[in-house]
């Protein structure tokens, strides 16, 4: 259980690959994010997500800012997931607003203390885009996190 007043301030590496026209990409991520628990097993937070790929089509590096809602399950050891939010990308090459595509993100995982604080978190990742260039992308990840705050976050 994660406590309301808890704050929680982790993040994450991954990697994707995925085929475009029979093309394998590969994009590598950093993710850095903070949240507020405002209620028990209930929080919201912001969340930075930056990529950098470099292929046959060239290099890219892009920036994803998403606010996020959290939901923590009642499993007192590992909890599970799930956080939500919309993506906005905000892309090197992108020239009109247009070229920023909005869309949606669920990440699902568990939640493994090592002790009151510290915790790794195995999390997978969906990225649905509204543009019809990207339907759909998918990150295995693992990341960290820290939680403090009025009270421990797993008791």
């Amino acid at each position: 259980m994660i406590s309301k007043g808890v704050w929680k301030v982790g993040g994450g590496v991954g990697v994707s690959t995925y085929a475009v026209e029979h093309s394998e990409h590969s994009i590598y991520y950093i993710v850095p994010q903070i949240d507020r628990f405002f209620s028990r097993n209930v929080g919201l937070g912001v969340r930075a997500e930056l990529s950098y790929s470099n292929d046959n089509w060239g290099s890219s590096t892009e920036l994803l800012l998403t606010p996020v809602l959290t939901l923590v399950t009642e499993k007192p050891y590992w909890p599970l997931f799930l956080t939500i939010g919309p993506s906005i990308y905000t892309d090197s090459d992108a020239e009109e607003l247009s070229d920023h595509l909005v869309g949606l993100f669920v990440e699902g995982g568990a939640i493994l203390f090592l002790n009151e604080n510290i915790a790794l978190i195995p999390k997978y990742t969906v990225h649905y885009d509204s543009g019809s260039y990207y339907t759909r992308i998918s990150h295995l990840r693992l990341g960290f996190a820290y939680f403090f705050g009025t009270q421990n976050g797993n008791k």
